[in-house]
């Protein structure tokens, strides 16, 4: 793999990447890892793919992650005893193929965009707050479907249902955010890639590489 350098923005500064992140956040499952101790004093563990939603400030800034889990998971366990934990975010990504290329010199790659978030978990067991979250959930995850669903269909179902899970708030202590997306890239490499990716259908690569490169010809 070449291409190592990156745009790092370690604290979101500016409102493009603090924008990448939280559309990051609602784009796509994450990983919520925490490690753990054995009785053999080895180190594990322990991670949970999962669904979040940020939650912002009026001014548009990434306050808390929010998101549920099923009560039987036994990751609630170890972060009831110890709440610290590592959120990670992976978005579009791909191969990017020097086959695509007019200059033949140019070496493979790989684009993406991620998030990281070292945070500390709180969880609720409020009825009418975890209820909030998952319509919450559900509404964004149904949102301009045909025959949009509600869980109001389920009836009584989903009361039944809404008790086997709970609900966190991740407060965020660190954060980190990597978006390697075409814009080291020289403007012919750059318009090749967009082509390719263009013609292979990776529609939301493409996407986000324009988003973080405007005004770049494709």
């Amino acid at each position: 793999m070449v291409a190592t350098r990156f745009l790092i923005a370690e604290s979101c500064e500016s409102t493009r990447c603090a924008s990448s992140v939280t559309t990051l956040i609602n784009f796509s499952l994450t990983t919520l890892a925490r490690r753990r101790r054995t009785k053999a004093r080895m180190i594990a563990f322990c991670a949970t793919l999962l669904p979040l939603r940020a939650v912002t400030d009026a001014q548009g800034g990434l306050e808390r992650l929010v998101g549920h889990f099923a009560r039987s998971n036994g990751h609630v366990e170890l972060l009831q005893r110890d709440p610290r934990a590592v959120i990670l975010f992976l978005g579009p990504h791909g191969y990017i193929s020097p086959s695509w290329m007019h200059d033949r010199t140019w070496a493979p790659t790989w684009n993406y965009a991620s998030a990281q978030f070292m945070v500390d978990i709180e969880f609720f067991d409020d009825t009418d707050k975890l209820d909030g979250l998952l319509r919450e959930l559900v509404g964004a995850m149904e949102h301009g479907r045909p025959r949009a669903w509600s869980p109001d269909e389920m009836g009584e179902r989903y009361r039944n249902l809404s008790r086997h899970v709970i609900g966190f708030n991740a407060r965020i202590r660190a954060r980190r955010a990597r978006f390697k997306l075409g814009q080291d890239e020289r403007d012919a490499v750059f318009r090749d890639i967009t082509i390719a990716l263009r013609q292979t259908g990776a529609k939301d690569l493409l996407r986000w590489m324009k988003e973080l490169n405007p005004g770049r010809a494709d």
